[in-house]
């Protein structure tokens, strides 16, 4: 990697995690900011390793005092895709795609799901490589669903983006990308094999594959990241005794953990969280109420969603935040922006040292015609609508018109 290059890099984020400390210390009057930055990186537990028989020690008065004193930002989005050579790449090879929102991308901690390997060649699983494209029916999601009387477009579709496309990722402060998904497997394990080492050699983590914790440390944090999916090579989202255990497992290893869902069905009538499990064209995808609890009980300090490609309500549970789905954020000439599959949010979260929610703030973000992000959009209505009919008052986030949230 150019030593220019990666000086950038890292003077970036650590802008970020500067920014991310302000907001906190703003956020919650009192609370004493860790001034370090990342100590120290792990890409699958190479740091503080627990023993798997181990349980997660409740600290003394004097250890839970000392947590609750400090403070670690965060941030996460939805559902990205950088283009795909079938459906049609940036014209300048995707170095703007988060010009316009990387800004509010702070924390020591930055979290995005990415829809299809980072991958030069390989093997489509569609039988023709259809991908959607911007000419493709306005209703039509990223999966192929249709209304009216247009003929159903085709319902396979194969992503896939220039290994190259990683720097973006690392420039824009995404810090770890989650691979459970539905399009991870795009062109086979080959795909997503290469996806690791095109992240890695940009220094940003992974989570997703099935037993897979990633951690790291900060502000003297010790933090895992755990993605879930309903697809057997993902931790499974499913099987509530499969999602305990590796959650718990994960609070061995660490004081603050973070559970990240793609569930739910698709789509602009996708945005209520249902008491269900859903389905989308005949996929079982889950039943994330469930599952965002059942994480939570288990020890999840924090729950990030996507994969309904239009935003959904949050919730505090336990003193946890639950954001259902965040939405797209970036999907150039490939997943669709009409309507609510055009708007998404950035949301940024402060945790006290024991995964209680102190204070967040929601960005709205909305995509152009070629599903590039802006700021602006109305998520903030939406979510806080949304919240409130799903979740009740007890439950549901309070959202200023700034986007400011807290719990309720």
């Amino acid at each position: 990697m150019d030593e220019r290059w990666r000086e950038d890099v890292w003077k970036r984020r650590r802008r970020r995690m500067y920014l991310g400390a302000l907001f906190a210390a703003v956020a919650v009057i009192g609370g004493v900011i860790g001034a370090a930055g990342i100590a120290a990186l792990g890409d699958g537990g190479t740091t503080e390793q627990a023993s798997a028989s181990a349980t997660r020690a409740k600290p003394d008065k004097r250890e839970l005092a000392r947590k609750r004193r400090q403070r670690v930002t965060l941030s996460a989005v939805g559902d990205i895709v950088m283009g795909t050579p079938e459906g049609g790449l940036p014209p300048d090879g995707g170095a703007s795609l988060f010009q316009a929102v990387d800004g509010n991308l702070k924390g020591a901690l930055v979290l995005g799901n990415l829809e299809g390997p980072l991958t030069d060649g390989g093997t489509s699983k569609c039988p023709s490589a259809e991908v959607a494209a911007d000419d493709a029916d306005p209703e039509r999601t990223d999966e192929g669903t249709a209304t009216g009387g247009a003929p159903p477009p085709p319902t396979c579709f194969a992503f896939r983006t220039p290994t190259s496309y990683a720097s973006h990722l690392a420039l824009a402060g995404f810090t770890i990308m989650n691979l459970a998904n539905n399009h991870a497997l795009d062109y086979g394990q080959s795909g997503l094999d290469s996806t690791i080492a095109a992240l890695r050699a940009h220094d940003i983590m992974h989570t997703g594959p099935k037993g897979k914790i990633s951690r790291f440390r900060t502000t003297g944090l010790r933090i895992a990241v755990v993605g879930f999916a309903p697809y057997e090579f993902a931790n499974s989202l499913t099987d509530l005794d499969a999602v305990r255990e590796i959650t718990k497992e994960a609070g061995r290893q660490a004081d603050i953990v973070i559970a990240t869902m793609h569930a739910g069905a698709e789509g602009t009538d996708a945005a209520r969280v249902p008491r269900e499990s859903e389905t989308f064209l005949g996929e079982q995808r889950g039943d994330p109420r469930t599952f965002a609890r059942a994480a939570v009980i288990a020890g999840a300090d924090l729950v990030i969603g996507h994969g309904p490609h239009v935003l959904r309500g949050m919730e505090v549970f336990r003193n946890r935040l639950i954001a259902y789905s965040l939405g797209n954020f970036v999907g150039y000439r490939s997943l669709q922006t009409s309507g609510a599959l055009g708007i998404g949010a950035s949301l940024t979260v402060t945790v006290d040292g024991t995964g209680r929610l102190l204070a967040g703030r929601l960005f709205p973000v909305k995509l152009n015609a070629q599903g590039v992000p802006k700021p602006g959009g109305d998520a903030i209505g939406r979510v806080r609508t949304l919240s409130q009919r799903d979740f009740g008052k007890k439950r549901a986030v309070t959202i200023t018109s700034s986007g400011r949230i807290t719990a309720p």
